[in-house]
């Protein structure tokens, strides 16, 4: 019994999470008046820059000796 509550309870999770994801767009347009269109591509350079930052930081410390 204890692993169907698992399944349920992931089940759950995974589909609020879900719902979240997709509702997301329209919550910013309405609430905020946020064109996602042109925020997209901001956002998409933002992550790359923070992940290559990230990783040039992390090689610094692991190539440190």
């Amino acid at each position: 019994m204890p692993v169907y509550a698992i399944i349920v309870a992931n089940f759950c999770r995974s589909w609020s999470f879900y719902l979240m994801i997709i509702t997301q767009p329209k919550y910013f347009k309405d609430a905020f008046h946020f064109d996602i269109a042109k925020v997209r591509l901001s956002h998409s350079r933002n992550e790359s820059n923070t992940y290559l930052l990230y990783s040039l930081i992390v090689r610094y410390f692991i190539d440190r000796e």
